[in-house]
């Protein structure tokens, strides 16, 4: 089964102009929202559950309010109509897919950026795990609230930051004559903390991998884990971020990130 990540800015202003008339429509799609936010909740932790009221009011007061769980039901309900509705047109699922994202940034919801590789996922999300680790952020906070925990754009810029570097660290390691990868390097020459961070983490993967290396030896079956991904994906990963940090430079909003895993 695929994983995709996808991130997204808010425009609040689109939001309540235009996004409200969707979700209150009761006729327009296959499923109103309001029932769709009730099956969506089936089954979820309490805290990731929706509240079509709690929505309703964000949409039209301030949709930068608005949580990660709560635009992931608007995401999936306007993504679902969207796959009942492929037949009987004569554009590709590419150029539909496209005029699908342009709707939803007239709504005041932008994809920024998409991954849809597994190994690229992963890595993405797991070492967004492990800066909110480092920084006591979320969860590994001392804060008991941490359920309604957002990482908040400043923070988001520089988890792509410390990624940007971890990869490029990586990257050098295969690659030392890499000018382009040298010259990123030299951007954080003097960033102590991003290198203190990006250096904890590099120790674990290459601890990790040797262990991986080790097994592999002696069973030439073995299945490599998700943490030999790296190696493989790092060049191509330093110039996703680069494209992403471009995107959102002069952004100030909120930035939310669904995972489909």
């Amino acid at each position: 089964m695929s994983r995709e990540v996808y991130v997204f800015t808010v425009c609040p202003e689109k939001a309540k102009k235009n996004l409200i008339k969707e979700i209150q429509n009761d006729t327009k799609y296959q499923t109103p929202f309001k029932d769709y936010v009730a099956k969506h909740n089936f089954g979820l932790p309490e805290f990731e559950k929706s509240n079509y009221e709690s929505i309703t009011n964000k949409v039209v007061n301030d949709f930068n309010a608005i949580n990660r769980y709560e635009l992931e039901a608007i995401f999936y309900w306007f993504f679902n109509d969207f796959n009942t509705n492929l037949n009987g047109s004569e554009k590709s699922y590419s150029e539909r897919e496209i005029d699908f994202y342009n709707m939803l940034k007239t709504l005041g919801i932008e994809l920024v950026c998409e991954l849809d590789q597994k190994d690229k996922c992963w890595v993405f999300m797991y070492q967004l795990g492990e800066y909110e680790a480092l920084n006591k952020l979320g969860l590994y906070s001392d804060d008991d609230n941490w359920k309604d925990y957002e990482i908040s754009n400043e923070q988001f810029k520089e988890y792509l930051d410390y990624l940007l570097l971890l990869l490029c660290k990586i990257e050098i390691e295969q690659d030392p004559q890499n000018i382009e990868v040298q010259n990123l390097l030299d951007e954080f020459k003097t960033n102590d903390k991003l290198h203190k961070l990006a250096d904890y983490s590099l120790i674990e993967i290459r601890e990790e991998n040797e262990a991986e290396n080790i097994l592999e030896n002696e069973n030439p079956d073995h299945r490599r884990s998700y943490q030999r991904t790296y190696y493989g994906v790092a060049e191509m990963m330093i110039y996703f971020v680069k494209e992403l940090q471009g995107k959102i430079k002069d952004y100030n909003g909120k930035i939310l990130i669904i995972d489909s895993q």
